[in-house]
Formats: structure tokens, C-alpha cells, sequence
């Protein structure tokens, strides 16, 4: 009987000295993560920093221009209405008049629509990136996932003792296989066009792909 406690307090203690390395192995890999990730966010905010001025600078751009087009509509219309009833000098200095405000008119609207698509290649930018960092967590909990199942795994392996350890191991395996295949279902992934007339109208392969009318 001593004998056999014995053996069961050495086999104890070795399952608490495993238990105590493998808690020691996750806490380390844990730490080396929370570095790599900490260093992506910094990276992302940055990104995300110049994104928000860019699209400050452009909102105030864009509201400024807008105003100077409804100044020149406000004069083409002034003028046409004066020019309705104006005769001789005053009506030819009215036509040179329209015609100047017409073409700066013409002017202020093309700087509108070149904010306006500027603010288009921004949009499209801050979709990249919160594609990015949805794509980044995605990897983290994936990784997260498999280190921490492969723990449990290792530590039912261990404390199942005297009991049968595979059943445990297998419980615990299924579990993290079924968070798993829960995160890999709901996989960000970037949306592209249609395909019309069989012409690709979207984006290619490598940046998403495109879906086809119809689900196919």
C-alpha cells in the first residue's frame, strides 16, 4: 500500500511539474503574441490616423468647392435674368459677362468632381483597411484557437489520470475543431463586381474576386 501511495505521489508530482511547464510554455507564447499584435495595431492606427486627415482635408475641400459652383449658378442666373430685358452696350457686357461666369462655373465643377473622386480613391482605401484588420483578427482567433486546444489537449492528456486520457483528449479536440470551423465559416473575405455579358465588372481574382449573377 505505501508503495503504491508512493507511486501515486511521484506520479502527481510529475503531472503537476508537466502541468507547470506547459502553463509556463502558454503564458510565454501568449506574451510573444500579444507583442507581434500589439505592434499590427500600432501600425493600423497609424494608417488609420492618415486616412482620417485625408478624409478631413477633403470633407473641407469638397464643402468649400461646393459653395463657389452655387456662387457661379447664383451669377449665371442673375445674369440671365438681366439679360432678358437688357439692350445695346449693357446687353453684349452681360453676354461677355455670362460667358466668363459660365466657363469658371464649368471650372468649379470639375474641381468638384475631382474631390469628389479623390474622396472615392479614400473610401476605397478605408475599405482595404478594414478589410485588413478584419482579415488580422480573423488569423489571431484562428491561432488562438489552435494553441489553446492543443493546451487543452495536452492538459487532459495529463490530468485524466488514472482515467482513460483519450476520451478527454478527444473531447477536447472536438471542441476547439468545432470553434474552428465556426470561425472559418464567417472568414472576412473582399466582395467584388458582377460578371455581365461575360465581362468581369468588379474586381480581379486577386483582390477577391467577383461573385456571379444568380449565386453560381
Amino acid at each position: 500500500v505505501k508503495e503504491k501511495l508512493s507511486l501515486g505521489a511521484q506520479i502527481g508530482e510529475f503531472i503537476s511539474d508537466i502541468n507547470g511547464y506547459i502553463q509556463t510554455l502558454g503564458q510565454s507564447m501568449q506574451t510573444i503574441f500579444n507583442a507581434v499584435w500589439d505592434y499590427q495595431d500600432y501600425q493600423f492606427d497609424q494608417e488609420q490616423a492618415q486616412l482620417d486627415k485625408w478624409n478631413e482635408r477633403l470633407d473641407k475641400a469638397l464643402d468649400k468647392q461646393q459653395e463657389i459652383v452655387e456662387q457661379h449658378k447664383d451669377a449665371v442666373n442673375s445674369i440671365e435674368d438681366e439679360l432678358a430685358t437688357s439692350r445695346g452696350d449693357r446687353r453684349q457686357h452681360l453676354i461677355d459677362q455670362l460667358n466668363a461666369e459660365i466657363a469658371a462655373q464649368r471650372e468649379a465643377q470639375a474641381e468638384e468632381k475631382r474631390i469628389q473622386k479623390e474622396k472615392e480613391e479614400a473610401q476605397k482605401k478605408q475599405d482595404k483597411l478594414d478589410l485588413k484588420r478584419k482579415k488580422e483578427q480573423y488569423k489571431r482567433d484562428m491561432l488562438q484557437a489552435v494553441v489553446n486546444g492543443a493546451m487543452a489537449v495536452t492538459f487532459a492528456a495529463m490530468n485524466a489520470y488514472p482515467v482513460p486520457a483519450i476520451p478527454m483528449m478527444a473531447l477536447a479536440a472536438a471542441t476547439t475543431a468545432a470553434q474552428i470551423a465556426i470561425m472559418a465559416a464567417n472568414k472576412p473575405y473582399a466582395k467584388g463586381g458582377v460578371l455581365e455579358g461575360g465581362v468581369a465588372v468588379g474586381k480581379r481574382h486577386s483582390e477577391g474576386g467577383i461573385p456571379v449573377l444568380g449565386g453560381r
